[in-house]
């Protein structure tokens, strides 16, 4: 039968050649059918590609499976595409992982690629991310560019390998040379991070063009935003508008999003309202949440208040807070919805808040690990024997303790197979004890121990590829042990596993497994094991939040001396987690864990010192605990140390070591480091006086995001002998985002008085607004202003009444004075000199020239002269021209 398929499949691959190439194909054919393991591969490649014949999958798939059971590299590697993707064959993902790896093993570098990727995605086979590495790697070494990006990838991102980013910029950098597109952009990516290479913005642009060049979206957008802001070549807008343009016409929503910015600015373009808000929509769409806000403005400039609600809605559902709280504001009005104080209300809460949500776990059934029996056989020389008096020299137990006669009576036993000798006689090598180093010997000894089901050997041999040194770090084998282990009850093999599932060490993350691991050690009394337990039921992670029995493994942990857990427990007594709170118990927890070693007890137990927590406070005693935290390395008990000294509190004053201990907390990148060495610099405490390091540092500690050290740098910027209003605009606008209420207000006062920009009263009259929802009274004024004048929004009287008023009772004297000016001269409306004393009287009693000259006239003209010529004489003794010809008048 089939004799008579392949004939048929013969004459049908002869009928389907073109007449061209009949006799090329006929002559492959006849080599095929001769045997010829090349004829039957390029027969299948013509097959496929309909290269001189007519195209036929099934037909390829037979002659590449015959060419590949030959041994053909390419047949095979061909073969498994096939079997892989279903083509001319049903799907079989374990067939093609199987000729995957017979071609690789020959050396076939795509095969090694493809079967890499069998591994990392697990298909065909389990998941192994150590073993994705290895073939990635082969393939790169022959030069391949795509394992040469997949495997930079995984030294990158630290998948089935530690991260080592030198490495992975190494790769990436040699994919990129040959022109691939993903090897040029993350090459331009390693280095505008500086990750793994120097930082160097003119080679990522490089890189980012090449990239962006063969049409890389990423790529496209990187070169936008360097081209925007001149990042590693000139500002060029209109380059950047047309590079957004291009990533954003394939679906890029953050380059839609920039896009959209472009036209609505007139950034590189002409301002386009309507493609703004065509873009912008394009980016909200595709799931760019932040477009919302922007699209529902425009809608709003427009007054097309229904869509701009929408448009708030849609970003308030997905937690956009600036949408929240504009929503709120319509509901409120009834702008675009009906009006409804309640949804204002809950809009204006949700603002304010984050919401969480909750992972369901699946309970995880723990496997049984099957071990295997192994038979030994002992010599005549009697290993067992021989064993226990090895044994009794090693511990010097009834005889002289001997290491010497102890490692020779083992080796003995061991070459009779005696399976503990050679435990123990690979020990003796390994370390060195009664005989001579050899670490490898040691190894094979305990590796033959550890084949033949000895827990503590296999337990040995775990660690070895846990920790590296001796063999390369594996932690896919040294996982592999570990179970062997494990199966036997081993204490220590038990915890090991559990840390390798917590944190994904050769396995898949599973936090369940890492509890179900850590509780058999637990259980056995490993002390380190209880502590591990204790933090997962802490924190809910691979099982239920229990407080009770994470404080219960913490504290009988803590009695066996385990530091990290002594800290723990201070912890918990201080802030009363799974047993009532006691700062006496925390102290003494703490003391007990900062005795011994741990840094983070040392801080907390200064710390308690310092503030008088369960002990009289004792600043002597708190300066010697954040320097003992200081000296383990601690960044926060050098922050507090350096503190001290700067200070002297508990101890002399010293600068110099002030100086010392910011700088060690600062190399740990510290916040408060940067900001305490700023200040060093600034005032030449403990090191010369250094503006530029000053700003530095400054600029480092605002870089890490914290609002408020993003607002003093901007003050700083605006200080004489350091200008930079620029810079000060920057990072108290940074700030002014983040919610910083004095940020927000100086930064309006910025763009009011044109201070480091052009003078935008769209923008002060934004960050007046912003500032005047967080109460700064200032704020209230110049809002006012701002309606009163039209500036940066529609003109509005009533407005600029309501927030002068809202000032004016706040205190703020201009305010008082305008309001007063509006009353005095019947600005809105008929005079009232009543109103008009009253809000003049303050800004007079301050001293204000002005406001004692109007306030001189109105009781002037309420027919008063003697309280008119007292005000008038205060503000003419100022020099109130006005106020000084009144009072020639009255004579």
């Amino acid at each position: 039968m089939k004799k008579w398929f392949f004939a048929g499949l013969c004459l049908l691959i002869l009928c389907l050649a073109s007449a061209a190439w009949a006799e090329d194909i006929a002559a492959l054919l006849e080599q095929a059918q001769a045997g010829d393991a090349q004829a039957r591969f390029d027969l299948g490649k013509c097959l496929q590609d309909g290269n001189g014949v007519e195209a036929d999958a099934g037909a390829a798939f037979y002659w590449y499976a015959l060419a590949a059971e030959q041994g053909h590299a390419d047949a095979q590697n061909n073969l498994a595409i096939c079997l892989y993707n279903g083509t001319g064959t049903d799907k079989n993902p374990e067939a093609a992982a199987r000729y995957f790896h017979l071609a690789a093993a020959q050396g076939h570098m795509k095969a090694q690629y493809n079967l890499a990727q069998c591994y990392q995605k697990g298909r065909g086979v389990e998941k192994d991310g150590a073993m994705a590495v290895y073939w990635y790697e082969q393939a790169a070494q022959q030069g391949y560019d795509r394992a040469q990006v997949r495997l930079a990838g995984c030294y990158m991102n630290a998948q089935g390998v530690e991260k080592d980013e030198a490495r992975a910029f190494s790769w990436y950098h040699q994919a990129a040379l040959q022109g691939n597109m993903e090897g040029q952009y993350y090459t331009g990516l390693c280095y505008d991070i500086g990750a793994g290479t120097d930082q160097d913005m003119a080679a990522a642009f490089s890189w980012y063009a090449l990239a962006a060049g063969q049409g890389m979206i990423q790529a496209q957008y990187q070169l936008a935003m360097c081209y925007s802001g001149g990042l590693g070549t000139d500002a060029d807008l209109q380059s950047a508008f047309h590079w957004f343009g291009q990533a954003a016409a394939q679906g890029h929503g953050e380059s839609q999003f920039n896009l959209a910015v472009c036209h609505e600015k007139g950034l590189g373009t002409n301002k386009d309202t309507e493609k703004a808000a065509y873009w912008y929509e394009q980016a909200a769409q595709g799931g760019m949440d932040d477009a919302w806000y922007p699209l529902g403005s425009i809608y709003l400039m427009e007054e097309n208040f229904t869509k701009a609600a929408q448009c708030y809605q849609k970003g308030a559902e997905s937690g956009d807070s600036s949408c929240m709280i504009m929503l709120s504001l319509f509901h409120y009005l009834g702008i675009g919805v009906p009006q409804d104080p309640n949804l204002a209300a809950y809009w204006s809460t949700e603002s304010r808040k984050q919401l969480q949500g909750d992972e369901n776990l699946q309970p995880w059934q723990p496997v049984i690990l099957p071990r295997e029996t192994v038979a030994l056989t002992l010599s005549p020389a009697d290993p067992e024997g021989q064993e226990r008096l090895a044994d009794r020299y090693y511990h010097g137990v009834g005889v002289e303790k001997d290491l010497v006669k102890a490692a020779a009576l083992y080796c003995q036993a061991a070459e009779a197979g005696h399976i503990n000798a050679r435990y123990m006689a690979g020990k003796c090598a390994f370390y060195g004890s009664g005989m001579e180093i050899d670490q490898q010997k040691g190894l094979a000894l305990i590796r033959a121990a550890a084949q033949q089901g000895h827990a503590d050997a296999q337990y040995f041999l775990g660690d070895r590829y846990y920790f590296g040194g001796v063999v390369d770090q594996d932690y896919s084998q040294a996982v592999y042990w570990y179970l062997l282990a494990a199966a036997q009850d081993h204490t220590d093999a038990l915890y090991s596993l559990g840390l390798c599932y917590e944190k994904g060490y050769g396995v898949e993350k599973d936090q369940e497994k890492a509890v179900y691991f850590y509780t058999q050690a637990a259980a056995q009394g490993d002390g380190y094991a209880k502590m591990a337990l204790s933090q997962q039921l802490e924190e809910g992670r691979g099982t239920q939040t229990d407080e009770q029995r994470a404080f219960q493994w913490a504290y009988s942990a803590a009695r066996q001396g385990i530091t990290s857990a002594q800290n723990n427990l201070g912890y918990y007594y201080s802030q009363g987690i799974g047993t009532e709170q006691s700062d006496e118990l925390a102290f003494y927890w703490f003391s007990q864990a900062a005795q011994g070693g741990s840094a983070v007890a040392q801080f907390n137990l200064g710390l308690y010192y310092e503030k008088g927590i369960g002990t009289p406070p004792d600043d002597a005693a708190a300066f010697q605990w954040y320097l003992a935290a200081a000296r383990n390395g601690h960044a926060d008990g050098q922050v507090n140390a350096g503190y001290a000294c700067h200070h002297g509190i508990g101890t002399q004053a010293d600068p110099d070591q002030a100086f010392y201990w910011y700088s060690q907390a600062a190399a740990q990148e510290n916040e408060n480091a940067f900001t305490n060495l700023a200040f060093c610099y600034l005032y030449g405490i403990g090191t010369e006086r250094d503006l530029s390091q000053c700003l530095f540092w400054y600029e480092k500690a605002a870089a890490l995001g914290d609002p408020q050290d993003q607002y003093q740098l901007g003050q700083m910027y605006l200080k004489d002998e350091m200008k930079n209003p620029e810079r000060a605009l920057y990072w108290l606008e940074q700030a002014a985002v983040q919610g910083h209420a004095d940020a927000r207000y100086q930064t309006a006062t910025l763009y009011y008085y044109g201070i480091g920009c052009k003078q935008d009263y769209e923008k002060s009259f934004y960050w007046y607004a912003r500032a005047a929802e967080d109460s700064v009274i200032d704020a209230y004024f110049y809002l006012a202003l701002h309606y009163d004048n039209g500036w940066g929004t529609g003109k509005d009287a009533d407005a600029a009444l309501q927030w002068y008023q809202v000032a004016g009772y706040s205190g703020n004297l201009m305010a008082q004075y305008n309001l007063g000016n509006r009353y005095a001269r019947g600005l809105d409306g008929e005079k009232d000199a009543q109103k008009a004393i009253y809000w003049l009287t303050p800004g007079a009693e301050e001293g204000f020239d002005q406001a004692q000259w109007l306030l001189g006239t109105v009781y002037l003209e309420a027919g008063d002269p003697h309280t008119a010529r007292q005000w008038l004489e205060l503000a003419a003794a100022q020099g109130h021209e006005k106020a000084i010809a009144a009072l020639q008048e009255m004579k």
